[in-house]
């Protein structure tokens, strides 16, 4: 009887045992685990530039990469780049901004056929691009939308938006290799109407003493017409790119390609239009493209890939081990028509906006001076608006 016992209690205690383990084992796989990273590569040269068959300017940014733990922006400055044409033809690009260069507006022109590279000299390096040919645009045939109620994760998450088609018109040849900038435009309206514009240029910003100047001789710059100030128009660059190839299909011609999703906002609420830059580019390029794109796109589950080094196609010169982030595009370009949309009238635009103009506490006219007075040059034009009831509102 007491071995028996002893038997169960000891078959107890290993399923206790057994089970405190397990316990432990499905709490240990929550616990966040940070490896020790190398510093090498951290503050990588990363350049981001393109030149197309499009006028110039064209741009190149350089900056250096930032480590896992932060996000820095870091601007290199100082740096010669030029870019070089397979017929002789070169231009050093001038700094227009910290990190940014930029080609003359009537400098060099993208020419379908030739091939182009990238020269870099900073910090007593040289880095350089390999040769890639500007391949002929294929053009975009349209952009239709569908009003569609996107699937979330959960129920709660589904949503309803316009989900954008791209159609291109028949390729060059047999494969052509492709990504997608977007952008969008939409209306806004700011809360008030804008009667008065100061510039800047009135005698008063130079008074040592505000006070001594008689309100009515204070010129604030009447404006005619009140709508253009309240009606916007704001167009952006969507965040997101796309690439297709047409080496799987049969023919070299891609029908309604679904681009960018737009959820239902306050940007229907007047008319909402999106525009599409189709660039034709090298299977290098698409690669580097679609990569990121895979990268940007993944979701932060337990089953999901794991982020990689995506190298482009810009190189050191005497030291080919050394990473270099990003990609100099030649690209054939060309640009769709703008597509245009209303929200369905079975639903309602969301009214939760945070408009660009707030309803700000009225003003005095001394103390509409004094605010004009403390506000930073760069903040000119300021527009003065008056309420309903026509007192004057603080400038926006």
């Amino acid at each position: 009887m007491k071995i028996m016992k002893s038997k169960k209690f000891l078959n107890k205690g290993l399923l206790v045992l057994v089970s405190f383990t397990t316990l432990l084992l499905v709490y240990s796989c929550t616990e966040e685990y940070w490896p020790e990273l190398k510093s090498d590569y951290e503050y990588l040269l990363t350049i981001d530039g393109k030149i197309t068959n499009d006028p110039g300017p064209y741009t190149i940014k350089l900056l250096k990469s930032s480590s896992i733990d932060t996000n820095n922006f870091n601007p290199i400055s100082g740096a010669r780049i030029t870019i070089i044409d397979s017929d002789g033809t070169t231009e050093v690009l001038s700094e227009a901004e910290s990190g940014v260069y930029q080609t003359d507006p009537n400098g060099i022109r993208g020419t379908i056929g030739h091939e182009y590279r990238l020269s870099i000299e900073t910090n007593g390096k040289h880095y350089e691009s390999s040769f890639e040919e500007l391949l002929a645009p294929v053009g975009v045939e349209s952009i239709s939308a569908e009003w569609i109620q996107k699937n979330g994760a959960t129920s709660a998450e589904n949503e309803y938006g316009f989900q954008f088609y791209i159609t291109t018109d028949m390729g060059n040849d047999p494969i052509n290799y492709y990504y997608w900038e977007i952008s969008e435009t939409y209306r806004y309206e700011a809360l008030h109407k804008t009667y008065f514009i100061y510039d800047g240029t009135n005698d008063f910003l130079g008074s040592d003493d505000i006070y001594s100047i008689p309100p009515d001789q204070i010129n604030i710059i009447p404006t005619n017409d009140v709508d253009t100030v309240k009606n916007c128009w704001l167009t952006t660059r969507i965040d997101q790119r796309f690439t297709y190839a047409t080496k799987n299909i049969s023919t070299p011609k891609i029908n309604n390609f679904p681009i960018n999703f737009t959820p239902n906002s306050v940007k229907f609420e007047y008319k909402y239009a999106i525009q599409a830059k189709q660039f034709r580019v090298s299977e290098n390029a698409y690669i580097f493209m679609s990569s990121l794109e895979e990268q940007n796109n993944v979701e932060n589950t337990l089953y999901s890939s794991q982020p990689y080094q995506i190298l482009g196609n810009v190189y050191n010169v005497d030291d080919l081990e050394e990473p270099v982030l990003g990609y100099f595009i030649t690209a054939g370009v060309s640009t769709s028509q703008p597509a245009l949309v209303n929200s369905p009238k079975a639903y309602k635009v969301p009214i939760n906006w945070s408009r660009r103009c707030i309803d700000p506490p009225t003003q005095t006219k001394l103390e509409l001076i004094e605010s004009l007075y403390d506000m930073d040059p760069s903040l000119w034009p300021i527009f003065v608006a008056f309420n309903i009831n026509d007192s004057i509102v603080s400038p926006m």
